[in-house]
């Protein structure tokens, strides 16, 4: 792998890690929003790695990303998109109510979503 790949890799796992704690420490907004950057990262590293001349883009659109990369399938896309959304909806006030189910949901799915795009790159 690529050193910037790598590094897009490690952020991500970072964000999985991240989101594992605050999880933890029932602060469920904080889990989602690094649940989503974890995903956008893994598909930025997929970017940086298959290639592409042009550095990732600046989007937290993670539908878009998947789509250009070729790894948009229908069992993915509308976790993706409502994944996408909570880049902004996890960070302001009035936007979701937060609770342990939605949070879990949107870690372990994160997760394993993480797990099967870094295969990808294998």
């Amino acid at each position: 792998m690529k050193r910037e790949t790598l590094e897009w890799v490690d952020m991500s796992e970072v964000d999985l890690q991240v989101a594992e704690a605050v999880l933890e420490r029932e602060l469920y907004a904080p889990c989602v929003f690094h649940s989503q950057q974890a995903v956008e990262k893994m598909l930025k590293a997929i970017w940086v790695e298959g290639g592409r001349e042009d550095a990732p883009p600046y989007t937290h659109n993670l539908v878009d990303l998947a789509r250009e990369l070729g790894l948009l399938q229908p069992d993915r896309e509308e976790f993706l998109r409502r994944l996408s959304n909570q880049a902004i909806a996890s960070r302001y006030a009035g936007k979701e109510t937060y609770d342990r189910a939605m949070a879990v949901q949107y870690y372990e799915r994160s997760l394993q979503l993480c797990e099967q795009l870094r295969q990808t790159m294998k």
